[in-house]
């Protein structure tokens, strides 16, 4: 175990104390965004916070080394970043026990434990030393395991296996004191784990507006185009894994007939391999992919483009809520979302009119909701992304209900 400059003692938890567990808390990603953002939340409210973390001791005292109300430690994995199954399930396995024996050491009765859902087995880990050392645990869910495995299509273990697999989640979900949603579809799952109405909070994700954002967006804010033709550029920016829905997307834009469509990929993931391919094809409607980039570009990236996709593989309902949304809000773009029209981020848009919701099994209605778009639909329009984005999804607002929950804790 490596500690922060603060001099943090591993066993000097006091009493009341904070404690932030989570695989990273700096902007490296969007998990990360997140969760430096509730760290210093919790900070400047409560006094003070004690954050376990997987990431290098480096990258967390860059954040937090000279913060004395900060106390930080690490646990690093021996298999970070690797990429094949096996080694990523050690990984976890590891983590999992490493957080484990630190956490049996560090927390007591008068503690509040909060914690997401990554690493996954960290639910369960948490749930045991919960019930051993009496604390109150705020669980923040961004996935939901083991359900998730399916919609990847990485579920194939004996019935009996995932059967046993969800038991055990569904006790660990149950076991938290309170527990944070990011969506009112993932609300309703979580129900179904037996997580009683009376611990729950809904909290959506959120965003803090873009420094690079003027005034002057507002007096128009549905339309960007800066170029001299008419070009409508759609931008897919994020990660392009099995749930994404990837593949259906590629199939909607060959059959989209209007000739000012223009589509631009940026990221990686398992599904890039596709895009690609059919970016190197000489088609009616170009599609560029200019493969990953950083998460501290995409404030320019996602200004550049003039409708955001936000896309959901079908039978991704209720578990997850693409974070990029948020962030093409503080950007003041419209969104395209692909999902099933009762999910948070489809309920976002139709709420306060900031774009358009086609559901992921209907190409054809993708594809004229894009001619749609491409033929003045941005006008059409009534709000505003950013303002809708600093009414509802800000920092401020956002923060808040951590801050109100983790006080109801204290005083029960």
């Amino acid at each position: 175990m490596s500690s922060s400059s603060t001099g943090a003692n591993a066993r000097g938890t006091r009493k009341g104390t904070i404690v932030v567990v989570s695989e990273f808390v700096t902007s490296v990603n969007s998990t990360g965004y997140y969760w430096s953002q509730i760290v210093e939340k919790l900070r400047t409210s409560f006094g003070g916070v004690r954050v376990w973390t997987s990431q290098s001791i480096d990258e967390v005292n860059k954040r937090w080394g000279s913060e004395k109300t900060v106390r930080t430690a690490t646990v690093l994995n021996p298999w970070h970043g690797e990429k094949a199954l096996l080694p990523r399930i050690l990984g976890e396995m590891y983590l999992a026990a490493s957080f484990f024996v630190r956490l049996m050491l560090s927390v007591g009765k008068h503690d509040v434990v909060v914690s997401g859902t990554n690493p996954a087995l960290l639910i369960p880990v948490i749930a045991l030393l919960q019930k051993l050392r009496r604390f109150k645990w705020l669980l923040v869910v961004y996935d939901v395991f083991p359900e998730n495995l399916g919609s990847a299509g990485l579920s194939r273990m004996p019935k009996t296996a995932g059967r046993l697999l969800k038991l055990v989640f569904d006790w660990a979900y149950r076991s938290a004191t309170r527990v944070i949603v990011i969506g009112r579809d993932m609300e309703a799952l979580v129900k179904q784990k037996g997580v009683s109405p009376g611990a729950l909070v809904v909290r959506p994700n959120w965003a803090a507006p873009s420094d690079s954002r003027c005034g002057d967006d507002n007096a128009n804010p549905a339309r960007s185009i800066s170029r001299n033709d008419q070009t409508v550029n759609f931008q897919f920016f994020g990660n392009m894994g099995r749930v994404q829905g990837i593949e259906t997307l590629l199939a909607a834009i060959d059959l989209v007939r209007a000739p000012n469509a223009s589509f631009e990929f940026i990221g990686a993931g398992a599904m890039a391999h596709l895009v690609k391919e059919r970016a190197a094809r000489a088609e009616v409607h170009p599609i560029t992919y200019l493969g990953p980039r950083p998460m501290s570009e995409s404030s320019s990236i996602l200004s550049s483009c003039d409708v955001s996709i936000v896309s959901l593989a079908d039978g991704m309902y209720g578990l997850g809520v693409p974070s990029k949304a948020y962030f093409a809000l503080a950007e003041n773009k419209p969104l395209l979302v692909i999902a099933h029209p009762d999910s948070e981020i489809a309920l976002m848009v139709k709420e306060h009119n900031i774009g358009w919701v086609c559901s992921p099994g209907d190409l054809q209605d993708i594809a004229t909701t894009i001619d749609k778009i491409c033929a003045g639909g941005l006008d059409d329009l009534e709000g505003g992304p950013l303002d809708v984005l600093n009414r509802h999804y800000s920092p401020e607002v956002a923060l808040s209900s951590y801050v109100e929950t983790i006080n109801a804790l204290k005083i029960d």
